[in-house]
């Protein structure tokens, strides 16, 4: 049985042969299986990623895996900080930043939730939800964390950190499924719940729940329309972020063949006078070399592929053609077939 790592939360078995190879498939396991030994915070999520997403896959559950995220496990506290008043809009900032980065960047914070006093502004409250006494540990370690701490000392003028204790902790579970829900409505939205949902979403600014790292603006973004990102994860092989409606311009791998795996979000793919393929999550294509095609995001989703090349040859390129035109990429739903 064949394997293929997409993100933490989702797997697909099987479809993907004979796109990508068997040792593609198995090293993909393997790195999966390092990476989750190498994280401390993504315990919760390992027998999900090797067990349950198979077993439900398959039709043997059916109930939709979920992170095993226990009260006994996650600490909780308020923090409770009193800011000096002359120095309250750049602490806001320090505050701002932490907690932003803190929630994209480490899977095991998994709430951050700043609030000011509406009765005194320099009182400012954090509610803190993590997953685990190791996941806390290792967030005080992180870079944005210490330069927080180190950039706010002089600003504040009194902290507590009181750790609570869930009084339901059967309520708290139900708010993390309701939270994956949406999430989930908001990559897949034509399964879980209605397009105008999914597309609510978007248009408030939601994006991807994903532990691909988005990466930084994609130095190639001349080539693009709309903004994208790119992240280099190692091995020859690149992640690709692109915000809705966000698609690269027609171009040609000369004397090299280019993989893609979607790994979050939905997306287009298509080749020169052919019929567009939608890709979600575990569509792997083989692009082989000399052919015209482009790819990017749905116009009500997000979207990331890795991508890396094989059978390179000598003097092998890439050639950057037209811009796929607004009308093009607006018929690209009516003549969409699935590849999966």
């Amino acid at each position: 049985m064949l394997l293929s790592i997409t993100t933490p939360d989702h797997l697909l078995y099987g479809s993907d042969f004979p796109y990508a190879a068997p040792q593609v498939l198995t090293q993909s396991l393997s790195r999966m299986k390092q990476y989750l030994a190498s994280e401390p915070d993504l315990a919760p999520f390992k027998d999900m990623i090797l067990r349950k997403n198979a077993q439900w896959l398959f039709g043997q559950t059916k109930e939709k895996p979920a992170a095993e995220l226990t009260s006994a496990n996650m600490i909780v506290r308020i923090a409770e900080i009193e800011v000096y008043p002359q120095y309250l809009k750049e602490y806001l900032t320090f505050a701002n930043e932490v907690d932003r980065l803190s929630i994209e960047r480490e899977p095991g914070v998994i709430c951050l939730y700043p609030m000011q006093s509406a009765d005194d502004s320099t009182k400012i409250r954090i509610l803190e939800i993590y997953a685990s006494e190791e996941a806390y540990q290792q967030h005080l370690k992180t870079d944005h964390f210490l330069k927080y701490k180190q950039g706010t000392l002089h600003m504040v003028k009194d902290l507590k950190l009181p750790t609570m204790k869930p009084l339901d902790p059967e309520t708290m579970k139900l708010i993390f499924k309701k939270t994956t829900l949406v999430t989930n409505t908001h990559l897949f939205g034509d399964i879980f719940a209605s397009d105008q949902l999914s597309a609510w979403l978007c248009d408030k600014g939601y994006t991807l729940s994903t532990k691909w790292p988005k990466g930084e603006p994609n130095p190639y973004g001349k080539y693009f329309i709309g903004q994208s990102y790119l992240a280099d994860v190692g091995g020859g092989v690149m992640n690709v972020t692109f915000e809705p409606r966000c698609r690269n311009n027609w171009h040609i791998h000369h004397k090299q063949v280019q993989v893609l795996i979607c790994v979050a979000g939905r997306g287009w793919y298509q080749e020169w006078g052919k019929t567009p393929v939608e890709m979600t999550p575990g569509t792997v294509i083989a692009i082989p070399a000399e052919v015209k095609h482009w790819h990017g995001a749905q116009k009500d989703s997000w979207f990331q592929h890795l991508t890396y090349h094989k059978d390179v040859q000598e003097d092998a390129s890439n050639e950057w053609c037209e811009p796929v035109t607004d009308e093009v990429y607006d018929k690209v739903a009516e003549n969409c077939t699935n590849r999966n």
